[in-house]
């Protein structure tokens, strides 16, 4: 089913060549349709619960940081200790943390500009992802890492969902700007940086949409892509070679925007030969809405097949790793995987 031309016009139809995103060349193509995307409207409620690997939930919900625990923005050794003890993280990198590089990863009970409560269930605390690429005038490089290298395989399974609340922030003295896409979920199955053959996909944030429609927004507004970083797998056919591997939103009319609270709920299912991306958004105070369905088989002209040794999750993932441009203020709150929807915390 065609999209209909109301909810396009809901963003300015303006197409672009975006900037690259390390070996990923961008040129810009006309939007096409896609197979319907509906809109879901599903209740949550909170469990409240932070990561216990003992706990019943650790069957199903396999991950889940809060952020109720307090983490310096000043350098502090101590805080490497603290988001591996009481976040559930394996690794950390950053400037606060490790001396490098160009970002900082802390908690605060505050955000400059924002009085109301954080989102989730009894929270007092959330995540601070600071990147300086702007005023450092570099590329960042710093992350909290789940899983390793070296570690079990499916420890991010194949068939994987995340969800988190976000929060960029957009006022006072933290103007955030964003580039046309930065890495925000990077899994692997070697050490990074990961290479041909031990990654499906990449998780990207960014203020343009990519395929179907290669919308640009202003660069305080953010859109969600999925790569195939080595144009592998991923195939949308409508598009032109160099830009079939770039899949993002096929609903517009629900994106994440700065000075709100958004919570993205994202499946990836690479557990058999067909692979399959989808994502659903709700605002604050509002409803779900489904931004994003490529489904090898059920998505016209698109065809996500796995090869049989690529089949399956990977053994870690990074998050954000590399923001590039611009100086930026992301907050996260109650952050989650799982193995199904079923499983992922209720608000």
């Amino acid at each position: 089913m065609q999209m209909s031309l109301p909810r396009l016009t809901r963003l300015a139809m303006i197409l672009i060549a975006a900037t690259p995103l390390s070996c990923i060349s961008e040129q810009q193509h006309a939007p096409a349709p896609l197979s319907h995307s509906a809109t879901e409207t599903i209740q949550l409620a909170s469990t409240g619960k932070r990561q216990n690997k003992s706990s019943k939930i650790a069957d199903k919900l396999i991950f889940m940081d809060k952020f109720e625990y307090s983490v310096s923005r000043e350098k502090n050794h101590d805080g490497y200790t603290t988001f591996k003890q009481m976040g559930g993280w394996s690794h950390i990198k950053a400037t606060n943390i490790t001396g490098s590089h160009a970002g900082y990863l802390y908690t605060v009970d505050k955000i400059p500009g924002y009085s109301d409560s954080f989102p989730g269930r009894n929270s007092k605390k959330v995540l601070a992802i600071e990147a300086r690429a702007g005023s450092m005038d570099t590329q960042t490089d710093f992350y909290l890492q789940y899983g390793r290298e070296d570690g079990p395989n499916n420890t991010v399974p194949g068939n994987v969902w995340f969800q988190f609340w976000i929060y960029p922030n957009n006022k006072l003295n933290q103007r955030s700007a964003f580039g046309h896409r930065f890495k925000f979920i990077y899994p692997c199955n070697a050490p990074y940086p990961c290479r041909m053959g031990k990654m499906n996909w990449l998780h990207t944030l960014g203020n343009t949409t990519a395929e179907p429609f290669w919308l640009n927004q202003p660069n305080t507004e953010l859109f969600m892509t999925a790569v195939d970083p080595f144009n592998t797998s991923i195939r949308y056919l409508d598009a032109p070679e160099w830009n079939q591997f770039k899949i993002g939103q096929t609903d517009v009319s629900e994106h994440i925007v700065p000075n709100r609270w958004t919570l993205v709920k994202l499946h990836y299912d690479t557990s058999t030969s067909s692979g399959s991306y989808e994502a659903w958004l709700k605002p604050m105070g509002g409803k779900w809405v489904k931004v994003a369905e490529w489904i090898d088989g059920l998505t016209r002209n698109f065809e996500w097949k796995i090869e049989k040794g690529s089949i399956g999750g990977h053994k870690t993932f990074r998050m954000p790793t590399t923001i590039g441009s611009y100086d930026s203020w992301i907050y996260l709150d109650d952050f989650a995987m799982a193995t199904s929807e079923e499983s992922l915390p209720k608000y």
